[in-house]
């Protein structure tokens, strides 16, 4: 397991659009390389459709440490932090 430490705002968005499985999601928006990036967030052992880690933080500048795995950022920690 490599822990990562990503910092960006989390947002909800519409995932899964049109199928039985649509739900608003947390993504975070973050810059790598001078790129934005989105990625698909899930706090660990929550529930993906309810995320009742994340809501709190929708809208607000974060740091997340965690894991990347499959294109979806698992989240061990969060903390809201100043916008630089």
């Amino acid at each position: 397991m490599k822990t990562e430490t990503l910092e960006g705002k989390v947002i909800f968005d519409l995932r899964n659009k049109g199928s039985k499985n649509e739900h608003l999601g947390p993504v975070l928006q973050y810059i790598k390389d001078d790129k934005a990036q989105n990625v698909a967030l899930l706090y660990r052992n929550d529930n993906p459709f309810e995320n009742k880690q994340l809501v709190p933080y929708d809208g607000k500048y974060v740091q997340v440490k965690g894991e990347l795995i499959l294109e979806r950022f698992i989240v061990d920690s969060i903390k809201e932090i100043e916008q630089p």
